[in-house]
């Protein structure tokens, strides 16, 4: 399939995104790539031959420029509707057989000067634009996700736009972990009671461990901490 025809099917995730970061919490789209084929040296096994349309695809030096915008947007489209992601890769080296870089649409820092890959934080709000709605998440995460939401006077100190990212933070609610005891009485199929009993288990009986900041000779003094960024947090570590 062109290009030009994927470019926007990535951002039917980005609901679908959006309504679980906001119903259940946090999700991770996984690993993607700017890829819309198999074509790529060895992508399919050391060895195996590749389809002689595959070249096409694999010769980056004669992409051209409306080629490298359609990428550029499917790119686009798929950072907006996973939001977080990790790409695969960062770099392929220089191929022994193709004495160029081989997979590159695999690979980040090729895309990234050539391209089709963005610069900075262009891809937010892509799939709105495409979509002209795709239920935006606004960042902020129910309470049963990640904890108590807390007000904003409670952080005096913190910008607003920031305390709102600080939403959730906290206690997670007693309901939510009573729904999801551990150990749990049971694991299907067959181990319960006394079973269940003979598995390691970790507890809250070991000292947190911090990393103390740097110092340096001959340099301005800094208050750079102790590690540990709130002392009311003085629950013990599970070893």
């Amino acid at each position: 399939m062109r290009p030009d025809i994927m470019a926007a099917k990535p951002c039917a995730w980005a609901i679908a995104t959006n309504q679980s970061q906001k119903a259940f919490g946090v999700t991770l789209g996984g690993e993607f790539s700017t890829a819309i084929n198999d074509c790529g040296l060895w992508l399919n096994g050391i060895g195996n031959s590749q389809r002689p349309e595959c070249q096409v695809w694999d010769d980056w030096s004669s992409y051209d420029a409306t080629l490298i915008a359609s990428f550029k947007q499917i790119t686009l489209a798929t950072m907006d509707a996973l939001q977080n992601f990790f790409f695969w890769t960062w770099k392929i080296g220089n191929s022994t057989v193709l004495g160029t870089s081989s997979n590159p649409l695999w690979h980040y820092q090729l895309g990234l000067r050539k391209g089709w890959i963005p610069k900075g934080r262009e891809a937010i709000g892509h799939c709105a634009s495409v979509l002209q709605s795709s239920q935006i998440f606004d960042g902020i995460f129910a309470p049963s996700a990640t904890g108590k939401v807390k007000d904003s006077y409670e952080y005096p100190d913190v910008p607003r736009i920031d305390v709102l990212s600080l939403k959730g933070a906290g206690t997670v609610d007693p309901v939510q972990t009573s729904l999801h005891a551990f150990p749990p009485a049971t694991i299907l199929p067959s181990f319960s009671g006394t079973q269940i009993a003979l598995l390691p288990t970790y507890t809250p009986t070991g000292t947190m461990k911090t990393l103390p900041g740097p110092t340096f000779t001959a340099a301005p003094t800094a208050a750079v901490g102790k590690g540990w960024a709130n002392d009311a947090d003085t629950a013990l570590a599970y070893v």
